[in-house]
């Protein structure tokens, strides 16, 4: 950390725990360069650095003032399709947090991760005390009307729904073809597409489809298609154990899991340890290895640009900006 790093830090410290009071003036910037001696140069960042996390504001030849320290806080909401979704598991939840707690820090925001069943539990005033909230999963879209109409700003980590408000999700499109360029590249020949199916839900999820199609395109609609009950898997159920009687025939050379969430489950089985693998959008951090190929969606990317874009949404004038989508590209 840069030494006008470690000086913003305690003046934040000292904002917050209210030894600089709201309204009050900042010391003279002679005082301050002394205290922490600094050049003047160095004070201006530590002076930016305070002013992006909304804990002064700057007047030109005049000591600046000291805004409201009162602690701010995100609220991030995962709405999971498994119903003993674990937040503190490593997972998709997790991932989006990690890039949620980097703006977090950046800016001196608190942030608080809630499963969305719990969520649902809270009565209409629990929002109220966040600066701002984050939506991910399967969330209902009645939720973000409920955010709207209390004029809480708010961000989806999601695909568009009908509420104008800014979205940050993966491209399905290029991880589908990634995942054909792999399947070329290896020149494999007939695959078995493993499609993902929650009981919860009753259909198959729209990102879920799009990778489906868009690889299946790629490569001619060669091979099978495969849809595997996520409940199954736990209880050997009918799908579970089709799909290890099609791994076990040898008919197919490699299997492709539209999402890791099954996979992560069965790879101890000799079936699916033994068929090469293409897995697209890695939620549990499952890694490549031999004949294991990985598509990732850089959950981590787009939950920081979730929390910048809120941040931008809560700073300032965000009522003035234009809602965006953005599409996060993959790594493989």
């Amino acid at each position: 950390m840069r030494k006008y790093e470690k000086v913003a830090e305690v003046l934040t410290t000292r904002i917050q725990q209210g030894i600089y009071l709201a309204g009050s003036k900042l010391p003279t910037h002679d005082a301050l360069c002394e205290e922490f001696s600094i050049s003047r140069s160095s004070l201006h960042k530590v002076l930016n650095l305070l002013e992006e996390r909304m804990l002064l504001e700057r007047c030109q030849g005049r000591p600046s003032i000291i805004l409201n320290n009162d602690p701010r806080k995100i609220l991030f909401v995962f709405f999971s399709s498994i119903p003993t979704y674990d937040m503190n598991a490593p997972g998709m939840a997790m991932r989006y947090l990690f890039g949620i707690r980097e703006i977090a820090k950046k800016y001196s925001y608190t942030v608080t991760a809630m499963e969305g069943r719990e969520y649902l539990k809270q009565d209409a005033s629990f929002v109220e005390q966040f600066s701002g909230v984050i939506l991910s999963g399967l969330f209902p879209e009645t939720q973000i009307g409920r955010l709207v109409n209390r004029n809480i700003p708010v961000v989806a980590l999601s695909h568009r729904t009908k509420w104008d408000i800014d979205y940050i999700h993966s491209d399905s499109t290029y991880a589908g073809q990634r995942a054909a360029e792999l399947f070329h590249k290896n020149k494999f020949r007939t695959p078995l597409l493993v499609q993902l199916l929650f009981e919860e839900d009753r259909k198959i999820l729209w990102a879920f489809r799009v990778l489906e199609y868009c690889f299946m395109d790629c490569i001619q609609h060669c091979g099978e298609r495969h849809v595997l009950v996520y409940e199954d898997i736990q209880r050997k159920g009918e799908t579970y154990l089709q799909l290890l009687q099609k791994l076990q025939s040898g008919k197919y050379d490699v299997a492709v899991y539209i999402s890791d969430i099954g996979f992560y489950d069965m790879q101890e089985q000799p079936e699916i340890r033994s068929t090469p693998a293409i897995l697209i959008d890695c939620q549990r951090m499952t890694k490549p290895g031999r004949d294991r190929y990985v598509i990732d969606h850089n959950h981590e990317y787009a939950g920081y640009l979730a929390a910048e874009r809120l941040h931008q949404r809560i700073y300032g004038n965000g009522n003035d900006l234009r809602s965006v989508t953005m599409l996060v590209a993959g790594n493989s």
